[in-house]
């Protein structure tokens, strides 16, 4: 009778070499776009909002009406909470 062994490397195949490489693709590419978006929104915050004058008395109040700034500020702090 011949002895025949088992061959368990085409399971793990797929596993290995196909499922890996796509979850480090996407992780790769969600840092890379999280980036780029964080920068883009921390940018246009920056020309809505100067930050020398951010804590003025007469401009806290103008800044927290416009809803641009709420909308940056929200993306901004989604972000921070995304990435820790």
């Amino acid at each position: 009778m011949k002895k025949t062994e088992k061959n368990n490397w085409n399971v793990d195949f797929d596993n290995i070499f196909l499922i890996v490489p796509f979850f480090l693709f996407t992780i790769v590419g969600s840092l890379i776009k999280f980036t780029f978006l964080n920068l883009i929104a921390l940018l246009s915050f920056n020309n809505y909002i100067k930050f020398n004058d951010l804590w003025k008395k007469e401009n806290i109040s103008e800044y927290l009406g416009n809803t641009t700034n709420f909308i940056l500020g929200l993306i901004i702090l989604i972000g921070i909470i995304v990435y820790f």
